[in-house]
């Protein structure tokens, strides 16, 4: 099954929908993208008014599959999932959005937080007490610091 991102005149992914292979396969067994955006034009109501490009499921071309609010990049020929975050930037090699500190490297779980651009996580380096606090990874001082957003205390 072939499937086709519909683009905004941003180049954002609106929708996504497929498309059966042999629609899309031409009299010598090639695949066409051409053909199926015909289809999608001679089918869908409107379908002129958008931009139509295939992508695929397993991440063989356009660096991966479109999602909904995905940027298709032109110059690239790619899509590029939303920035997660302000502070992110895009690493040009990979295409993935990368935090301005690495993420830690003790296996444990983190979620980013942007008011203090370091990961946060109650799961704790096994040399500090398992005390319910948050701490996050500075990745200046390579060191655990305790978080000033702590999760609700019992009273």
């Amino acid at each position: 099954m072939a499937h086709f991102a519909q683009l905004d005149e941003n180049n954002v992914v609106t929708w996504v929908t497929p498309v059966d292979n042999s629609i899309i396969t031409d009299e010598n067994g090639v695949e066409q993208e051409e053909l199926g955006i015909q289809h999608l034009l001679n089918t869908i109501p409107d379908a002129e008014n958008y931009t139509w490009k295939q992508t695929s499921y397993n991440n063989n071309f356009r660096n991966r599959y479109a999602g909904i609010g995905f940027i298709y990049d032109e110059t690239l020929d790619a899509f590029i999932a939303p920035k997660p975050f302000n502070s992110w930037t895009l690493n040009e090699t990979n295409l993935e959005w990368e935090a301005p500190t690495p993420y830690p490297d003790d296996g444990e779980y983190y979620e980013w937080g942007e008011e203090t651009l370091s990961w946060l996580g109650t799961s704790i380096l096994s040399t500090y007490p398992d005390d319910g606090k948050s701490y996050f990874w500075n990745g200046e001082t390579l060191s655990w610091e305790l978080s000033e957003i702590q999760p609700d205390q019992p009273e």
